[in-house]
């Protein structure tokens, strides 16, 4: 699940009702946004106190804990210095941190195509900076601990399409497909609110699981929850709160049986919290009636 907000690590009563929805819920993951102190040589990592405590709160919950970054231009060859000097920010500040504060790995949401770059530029060429910025991810996260996983957000559309089709480590492989061979695990945003038949969540993804299932990697699968008002009908924001958590065990019921398939990531907290919460309130009361 990913947990954008600052409070939910600054604020101690926000940080437990965290730990428990997660317990609560069997939410085994959450990916938490970082933020930095800019300084004249790089950047420091932010309230290291409030995540050492977030992290040994976490881990003693049995809840594996992700450091969140990503922005759109990220990935681009002009800042990929910039990106490298973040995550090293995070690097130094784990390398610190007392073993039952570990972080369990770096998760990436770089979305290249809400640029103008993107939209006007050559997107082959874009292509292959997020590439090369993903593999030097990959090399300085596991030169400082082999332990800790790389995983990376995409949409479901990198895959199949021939203007992402690159030649990347002498290997010619859609978009999609190179990500997966640069991460532990990967998440495919393939927001939809019906979970089987045409144009699904399994739909949109399966060329993705497939891959996954062939390579021995895992692919998770997303549900959305918050406003979209341009997509309203991608997400399960102001439904009926009964439809996100029987969604869940739908999808997870269908492709329970996918070697590729690894589970599924809500977005995020902040939404998905109120309706998984108000479903088992009404479950609960229905089931003392």
């Amino acid at each position: 699940m990913w947990v954008w907000r600052k409070e939910y690590v600054a604020d101690p009563g926000e940080r437990e009702k965290l730990i428990q929805f997660c317990q609560k819920f069997g939410i085994t993951r959450i990916f938490v946004q970082v933020r930095y102190h800019k300084t004249s040589d790089g950047y420091l990592f932010a309230e290291a106190e409030n995540w050492n405590s977030l992290l040994k709160e976490a881990n003693a919950a049995g809840i594996k804990v992700e450091a969140l970054d990503g922005a759109g231009f990220m990935g681009f060859e002009e800042h990929r210095s910039d990106t490298i000097n973040r995550l090293n920010a995070i690097l130094v500040f784990n390398q610190n941190q007392p073993d039952d504060a570990k972080l369990s790995g770096l998760h990436y949401d770089i979305e290249p195509y809400v640029t103008e770059r993107w939209k006007e530029g050559d997107r082959q060429a874009i292509a292959m900076e997020l590439l090369e910025t993903m593999a030097q991810i990959q090399s300085t996260v596991k030169a400082s601990d082999p332990s800790l996983t790389v995983a990376h957000d995409i949409p479901f559309w990198y895959s199949g399409r021939d203007s992402l089709k690159v030649q990347f480590n002498g290997k010619e492989k859609f978009l999609d497909e190179h990500v997966q061979d640069l991460s532990d695990f990967i998440g495919i945003m393939s927001y939809r609110t019906h979970m089987t038949g045409s144009n699904s969540v399994s739909a949109i993804s399966q060329d993705e699981v497939d891959y996954a299932g062939q390579n021995g990697g895992k692919v998770y699968l997303s549900l959305e929850s918050v406003p979209l008002a341009e997509t309203p009908s991608i997400t399960f924001y102001n439904q009926a709160p009964e439809k996100l958590a029987l969604a869940i065990k739908e999808l997870s019921d269908h492709m329970s049986s996918e070697p590729g398939f690894g589970g599924i990531f809500i977005h995020c907290y902040r939404t998905a919290g109120p309706m998984l919460e108000a479903w088992a309130e009404a479950k609960e009361q229905t089931a003392t009636n």
